[in-house]
This record gives C-alpha cells, sequence and structure tokens, in this order.
C-alpha cells in the first residue's frame, strides 16, 4: 500500500528523533550516561548476583532532585542505568547536563518552549531547583524523592569542591572557612563560581529563594510543604539503609539500587573543622540544619514502619554490593585533580555486565 507524504515524513522524523536520542545518550559528555547507554543490554538480564522476585509493578515515573554535595552524583547514576534499561523517557536539557542551578524549574527548560504543554517525560535526575507542580506538568504521578546530608559535611564538602577561597581572594593556606563564617554576608551569595551554594545550599536547591531566608514564617512554611510533596528523602550518612527503603516505595529490584561512589574525595582533601567553626557552619546554615533533622526523624519512622525484615534486608543488599565489588574491582582507586576525587579501577578480568557501573 502506498504511503501518504504525511505518513512519510512522521515515521522519517520519528527514526530520525530515536536516532539523535540514542546518539545524544552514548555520546553524552558524562561518561557515566555513556557507559551506561553502551551496555544497557547487559541489565535484561539477572547481574552477578540472585536478585529476589518482586511481586509488584516497578515504578517508572521518578522525579529525583539531585542536590549539591549530598552524594546525589552516585544517586543520579544509579537512576541513569535504571532508566536506560528500562527505555525511559528522560527530561533533559540537551545542551547542558544541569536543567538549572539558579531558577526554580520551569518545564519549558526541557519541552523546548511554553507551547510544547503535551509533551511528558518518564524520569528526571539533573540537577535542578525544586518545583513540584512544575515537574508534575512533565513527569505526571511521579514519585519525588531527593537526597540531603548533614549540614557541617555538606557546607565543608561544598566550600571546598568550588574552591570559595579562591573567589574570597584569601591566600593563606589555612583559615578561609572561618573568615567566611565570620563575616558571611561579606561572602555570600555572590555572582561567582559556587556562589549560590554559600548559604543553606540544600534548602535552595529544593526552592526556597534568599530572600526567603530571613523570615522565620515564610521558611517554616516551605519546609512543611516539602514534608508534604517529597515522598522520601534519603540521608546520605544512612546511604544503604536509605536505599532499602526507597526499593521498597519504588517496587525495585535489589540489583536496580547496586551502586559504586562517584565523586568522592580522599580523607586528606578534606578540611579539618574545630568545635568554633563547625557551630558557624550550623548558625548560618540554620535553615539546612531545621530541614536535615526534619528529614532525619522522618527517615528513623521509615525504618521503624518498615517492620522487622529491615535488617534482614539490608544484609541482602550489603551483601550483593560487596559482591559487585569483588567481581568488578580491585582495591586500586584512580585519583581526578580536576575535582580532587577518586573513582575505582575496574578489573582486567570484570564480567561485561560491570561496565553499566
Amino acid at each position: 500500500m502506498a504511503w501518504s507524504k504525511r505518513r512519510l515524513f512522521l515515521t522519517c522524523f520519528g527514526l530520525l528523533s530515536g536516532m539523535i536520542t540514542v546518539s545524544y545518550l552514548i555520546f553524552h559528555e558524562d561518561p557515566f550516561i555513556r557507559a551506561i547507554a553502551l551496555n544497557t543490554t547487559t541489565l535484561q538480564r539477572p547481574l552477578l548476583v540472585t536478585d529476589p522476585a518482586e511481586t509488584c509493578a516497578p515504578q517508572h515515573q521518578i522525579a529525583f532532585l539531585k542536590t549539591h554535595k549530598t552524594g546525589s552524583s552516585t544517586m543520579a547514576t544509579m537512576i541513569q542505568r535504571f532508566g536506560l534499561a528500562n527505555k525511559l523517557k528522560f527530561a533533559i536539557r540537551p545542551e547542558n547536563k544541569i536543567i538549572s542551578e539558579y531558577h526554580t524549574f520551569r518545564r519549558e527548560m526541557v519541552t523546548g518552549g511554553r507551547k510544547a504543554k503535551a509533551i511528558t517525560f518518564n524520569l528526571l535526575c539533573n540537577h535542578v531547583r525544586y518545583d513540584h507542580d512544575q515537574i508534575d506538568g512533565v513527569i505526571p504521578n511521579a514519585t519525588h524523592f531527593t537526597i540531603i546530608r548533614d549540614p557541617v559535611a555538606q557546607f565543608e564538602s561544598m566550600f571546598n569542591f568550588y574552591d570559595i577561597k579562591k573567589s574570597m581572594r584569601y591566600r593563606g593556606a589555612k583559615g578561609a572557612m572561618e573568615l567566611f563564617l565570620k563575616q558571611p554576608k561579606r561572602y555570600c551569595c555572590g555572582r561567582y563560581y559556587g556562589g549560590h551554594q554559600t548559604r543553606n545550599g540544600m534548602t535552595f536547591d529544593l526552592g526556597l529563594d534568599y530572600r526567603q531566608m530571613t523570615s522565620v514564617p515564610i521558611v517554616e512554611a516551605k519546609l512543611d510543604r516539602l514534608e508534604r510533596e517529597l515522598d522520601f528523602v534519603l540521608i546520605n550518612e544512612y546511604f544503604d539503609e536509605s536505599l532499602v527503603i526507597l526499593k521498597r516505595k519504588l517496587c525495585w529490584s535489589f540489583t536496580d539500587i547496586l551502586y559504586v561512589d562517584q565523586g568522592v574525595r580522599p580523607d586528606n582533601k578534606r578540611t579539618p573543622l574545630s568545635d568554633n567553626v563547625v557551630a558557624l557552619i550550623r548558625k548560618w546554615n540554620w535553615i539546612d540544619v531545621e530541614l536535615y533533622d526534619r528529614f532525619l526523624r522522618r527517615f528513623w519512622r521509615e525504618v521503624e514502619e518498615y517492620g522487622e525484615g529491615f535488617e534482614k534486608d539490608l544484609e541482602t543488599f550489603r551483601g550483593m554490593q560487596d559482591s559487585l565489588f569483588e567481581k568488578c574491582y580491585t582495591t586500586e582507586i584512580v585519583s581526578s585533580d580536576r575535582n580532587r576525587t577518586f573513582s575505582y579501577q575496574t578489573r582486567p578480568d570484570a564480567a561485561p555486565e560491570c561496565d553499566a557501573f
């Protein structure tokens, strides 16, 4: 039967769009996305270890809010792997893997324009500033979750990652962080690299603007709203425990939540903090402190509600993690001077499935 010009055009357009999407994923600048894209076929079969069967349907509508310096890169890589293995549709900005760091999310950031209101996706895991309703418009019926970290550790990591000392034009070997915290309004929130993260960075990522941070009623209302809107918040200090709970919420398998740490600094790249500096960090980032305390309490309630099978599931998961590292990696690490981080060296005889991590 002869094809009409319109049908032929739509068919060709669809094929071309698919080729562009695959090419973007494979040749994306992020090596983790590229590695995952090249190895999604290996994830269609059991990986490395026995994985207990699930009886519910895995959740495919995912909105992960990638916060700064919280372990979110490790989480994002895991979610990217799941999305590619299940052929899900990513909400991405092709020209930049960061969708938005300074402005709250708007649907046109990923749909290509305000008129493209009918476009929807399955999955979001890139940096955005949180706006529940706007995200819900492009990823309907999604599970919304994020990860946070002890505010003292998060601030120290942020300060060193963005090299705030350089932006302060501080030339001493030590003392830059304490100076910043003693005169925070002089240095905070400027238009320099990382300046947007220098006060209550996690709550800022979750949608609170700087001009709102001085109003206690507005802050409390925002935190209350986050408790209603976020289906789950992982805690960095209890990462494995958080993943076990997330697995149940998403009806994913243990294999789906296996991970390899990304962007981790060696101990010699961390700044020792005095009690005085710790107190100053907590005072300056008081909203992040309250955010963390609220969701840490909620986390322990979730552990209690999980029931007596929690410890067994945690043990199973950690056993699978150990198996992954034994089969895929050596004890050697590879340093990255640019971000002052390290990664793990893949074993020469590693199974093909290891490439996806």
